[in-house]
């Protein structure tokens, strides 16, 4: 008969949730693997940035045409708000690429390590 583990003992850990598991690497032990994983990243990153311009050149596509084409006052407000709307998106896209390039290039550089921080745990390391 097939034993199945029970869930109970698989959610117990032994590590504290303010650890991070990649607590035990240090940036000397990158290997080729570890390098071409954030090589990986970087390109991942320009991917996601070059969606954010496309989707805000849409908004701004969109709301062009509703301005160009429709001249009730409800239509031109709602042409300017998503007007609005696709700076605010290529502009968030932005930092968010630019924070990403930043800590892959401390990454490569050998600066940080690379450990990863669960956002729920972020003020026990800052008390630290």
């Amino acid at each position: 008969m097939l034993k199945i583990p029970s869930l109970k003992n698989y959610f117990k850990s032994k590590r504290t949730p303010d650890i991070s598991p990649y607590q035990d690497f240090r940036i000397r032990e990158l290997i080729l693997r570890d390098y071409l994983a954030i090589d990986r990243t970087i390109l991942a990153g320009e991917n996601t940035f070059l969606s954010y311009i496309r989707t805000s050149l849409t908004v701004l596509a969109i709301g062009a045409t509703v301005i160009h084409f429709f001249n009730s006052l409800f239509t031109q407000i709602l042409g300017v708000v998503t007007i609005i709307a696709s700076v605010l998106i290529s502009a968030f896209g932005y930092k968010k690429n630019t924070k990403l390039r930043a800590r892959m290039k401390s990454l490569q550089m050998g600066i940080v390590s690379p450990t990863i921080i669960n956002p729920l745990d972020r003020q026990t390391h800052q008390k630290q």
